[in-house]
């Protein structure tokens, strides 16, 4: 085989697993957590961050807000700082912090820049945490080439570490490892997807960790009796169900047929309820295989299909695909680090080749695909979205960031009806591309 040849300046291109890297997580998560604050002890240059999901990905979000109040704040660090250290500035920013904003809690990460000049945060952070009964929680240093999934569990794993779960109501199930991305329907609908699978087999709903609840709910929920593992491998999960006695399962996201069937069997395993969840299948496949039977032949059979998505959402998206009939020809994980090593690779089991990582390489691979006739439709994120604008090739956006797309009311992509929000997407985009005009396609580039 020839080597690829690339220009030189390729080298210094981004690809397309890097475009959401660690601290974008980090927000991520503090967005799922109303009422609670991240100070960044770095410059002021990572405004971008915040806004790139409020108003942009999550129209619910608020990060920022209009009167001034925003949930992320920054020590505001500059030349000096960095070399002399920063103390002065970050204790008196989480001060401001919690006096100003009565927080139900505050989180601190520190920049690349601070860690390298190996300043300690962990004096400030505990005066501070003296000083109020403001939970003040200091995110572990990080290297910045790890991906948002990283950023996003860490802040989880952090919070799992202190949330008190006193409650004295029924222990059910807690979820644990959800990615709450948005504020959106996409979300809520998933929450209550998941919410009525529990309930089939007989259970209660606990905690989220997270779901859009505040600290002070999840501080006031009932310790669980079951933690569903939705992000394996990931020590929070375990570390959770070891703390209160509770079964731990690790089952994944339910996302496809044969993945729901696999999630509710499993936690029936758990919990003695073997005949509900068959009865439950028996009666969601009864309703919606007929659905099936008579639209994917029709629509999707034989097809080809490009998805990208993270390290947690491909495996399962890629065989909800292969239930459908689809012809997977590639799949793109959009989750990875800078040195080119995807992240958590081994998470994919072994199945269709990665398209090219980088942009030119990218366009021609799908450009080629679609002019040979062999790709119908991609699926993958706002970065893809636009990238992949000069193809034409019929697009769903999914994912993290996703700026085109958006979601006013309840549309699940998990479990049974998430099937159906899935099917409806993707003949949308396929009905869509049949109305254009046909003209010959040629490289992207002609």
């Amino acid at each position: 085989m020839v080597p690829e040849q690339r220009s030189p300046s390729a080298e210094f291109h981004v690809p397309y697993d890097y475009l959401s890297p660690y601290l974008d997580g980090v927000y991520l998560a503090i967005n799922a957590l109303p009422g609670t604050y991240l100070v960044h002890d770095a410059h002021d240059c990572g405004t971008h961050k915040a806004s790139k999901i409020a108003g942009g990905h999550d129209l619910g979000s608020d990060l920022l807000r209009w009167d001034g109040l925003h949930r992320i704040a920054r020590t505001g660090l500059d030349s000096r700082e960095y070399v002399m250290g920063s103390d002065d500035k970050l204790s008196m920013k989480l001060a401001q912090v919690v006096e100003r904003h009565h927080p139900d809690a505050v989180f601190v990460v520190r920049s690349s820049v601070v860690v390298f000049a190996g300043h300690d945060a962990r004096p400030v952070v505990q005066d501070a945490a003296r000083k109020t009964d403001v939970p003040i929680i200091l995110l572990p240093d990080r290297s910045v080439a790890r991906d948002y999934l990283s950023g996003y569990f860490d802040t989880v794993e952090s919070l799992l570490g202190r949330v008190r779960l006193d409650g004295s109501g029924e222990r059910g199930v807690a979820l644990a490892g959800y990615v709450f991305d948005r504020n959106e329907g996409d979300h809520h609908g998933n929450l209550a997807e998941l919410e009525r699978m529990v309930q089939a087999l007989g259970l209660p709903l606990g905690p989220v960790f997270l779901g859009g609840q505040r600290y002070a709910a999840l501080n006031a929920a009932a310790p669980p009796a079951v933690v569903v593992d939705l992000a394996e491998p990931w020590s929070g999960a375990t570390k959770l169900a070891a703390r209160f006695g509770a079964a731990h399962c690790p089952l994944g996201l339910p996302l496809g047929i044969d993945a729901t069937e696999a999630w509710l069997r499993g936690l029936a395993a758990a919990v003695g309820g073997e005949a509900l969840a068959e009865g439950f299948i028996d009666r969601e496949l009864s309703a919606l295989v007929p659905e099936l039977e008579w639209i994917v032949p029709r629509a999707f059979q034989g097809r080809g299909v490009l998805p990208f998505a993270d390290r947690l959402l491909l495996p399962p998206l890629t065989a909800m695909l292969e239930e459908l009939d689809w012809n997977v020809v590639a799949r793109g994980l959009t989750s990875g680090d800078y040195s080119g090593v995807p992240g958590s690779a081994a998470s994919c089991e072994p199945g269709p080749a990665e398209p090219p990582r980088f942009t030119d390489e990218l366009l021609d691979f799908v450009a080629d695909h679609r002019r040979r006739g062999e790709l119908s439709l991609v699926i993958g994120n706002s970065f893809l979205h636009r990238l992949l604008l000069p193809v034409g090739v019929p697009f769903v956006e999914f994912g993290f960031p996703s700026v085109t797309h958006h979601v006013l009311h309840p549309a699940p992509f998990l479990g049974f009806h998430g099937v159906r929000v899935w099917v409806e997407r993707m003949l949308e985009a396929l009905e869509i591309d049949a109305l254009r005009p046909q003209v010959p396609t040629g490289k992207h580039h002609q």
